[in-house]
């Protein structure tokens, strides 16, 4: 009798964990599916005006965060090119010469943005938008998580 029961137990605990595994996997997928949005929607954003108005938005920032340095190196994703024209202007009208700002063409696929760095390149600033994402996953996932959660207990 106490085999049987030590039996049901464990087949109850072995279903208690493979639901609770699928649950997690469906959590994870559904996570993966937020970024992958997120990211659909960034590379829609950089096509926008105020994807322009963030630019110069982030220049300001960096000039500041480099302390007004005479020279800027600025790197920038191969497919965003088209923001070297947007970065330089702005950068002019702060009054940097042309001669003085250096742009490097990046080999990976960062979507929009740029990285800033001094001179000497010892101050490196990244504004790329993958990378916000990125720093920003653990509390995406944390806030998905927690809205799944939510909606189970809801639905209990």
């Amino acid at each position: 009798m106490e085999e049987a029961y030590l039996e049901k137990k464990n087949t109850i605990s072995n279903a208690k964990r493979k639901v609770k595994s699928n649950v997690l996997k469906v959590k994870k997928n559904m996570i993966d599916k937020v970024f992958s949005d997120v990211v659909d929607l960034v590379k829609q954003f950089v096509f926008s005006d105020d994807y322009k108005k963030y630019l110069r938005k982030i220049i300001d920032e960096a000039i500041v965060e480099l302390n007004n340095e005479n020279i800027i190196l600025v790197e920038i994703g191969k497919n965003f090119t088209i923001e070297k024209d947007v970065i330089l202007e702005c950068l002019i009208e702060k009054g940097y010469l042309e001669e003085n700002v250096k742009f490097k063409i990046l080999d990976n696929n960062l979507i929009g943005g740029a990285i800033f760095l001094n001179d000497s390149m010892m101050y490196r600033i990244d504004y790329c938008l993958d990378s916000l994402i990125e720093h920003n996953r653990v509390y995406i996932g944390q806030l998905v998580f927690e809205m799944l959660n939510e909606a189970g207990e809801e639905n209990e």
